[in-house]
């Protein structure tokens, strides 16, 4: 019995290393592929995805991949979708596949909508420079948007001055302005 009870022990602080492993593995990836050139990006992106990578590393990968010129958006989309199945109560990685849907010309407006819709749900307010940054992608989506998604939105809104709106977010301000 204490042998079994060993080798269970043994098994299980292997896996546990394995996984810290993984992860510092990933990391470095992650870094790598971030100080890239873009010739090299377009390479590493054309292999496999990692089998147990993280949402952190799908994320890092996606950012390298929208910073490219022109943005590589299908790769980046892909990357956050897997992020966001990975943790999807992460209402920044669904904010992110928004705006990476955006990008791409190819996707339809509503499919970045919906991504923006799930961001707002999962945070309902964000950190200042995130929340600008958000209002600003939700400004650019506001058609595509549904009732429930501009309410959220209007909620975060009031929290940047009237100012700001104004000059930054005009479609923002004009639904605020009607619906007050």
């Amino acid at each position: 019995m204490a042998i079994i009870s060993r080798l269970l022990l043994s098994g299980l602080l292997l896996a546990v290393f394995a996984l810290i492993g993984g992860i510092a593995l990933d990391r470095a990836d992650a870094e790598r592929i971030a100080i890239m050139d873009e010739v090299e990006v377009r390479e590493r992106f054309s292999q496999p995805w990692p089998v147990l990578a993280s949402a952190a590393w799908y994320e890092s990968i996606a950012e390298r991949a929208v910073r490219m010129t022109p943005p590589f958006t299908p790769f980046a989309i892909e990357a956050l979708e897997r992020a966001v199945s990975l943790e999807p109560r992460n209402g920044e990685t669904w904010a992110r596949l928004a705006y990476a849907r955006a990008l791409d010309n190819s996707v339809d407006r509503s499919e970045s909508a919906a991504a923006l819709q799930q961001s707002y749900y999962r945070m309902p307010v964000a950190e200042n420079d995130f929340r600008k940054w958000r209002l600003a992608l939700a400004n650019a989506l506001w058609p595509y948007l549904s009732e429930t998604g501009q309410a959220a939105i209007r909620r975060e809104a009031r929290f940047e001055t009237a100012d700001w709106v104004r000059d930054h977010v005009p479609a923002i301000y004009a639904s605020l302005t009607t619906s007050s």
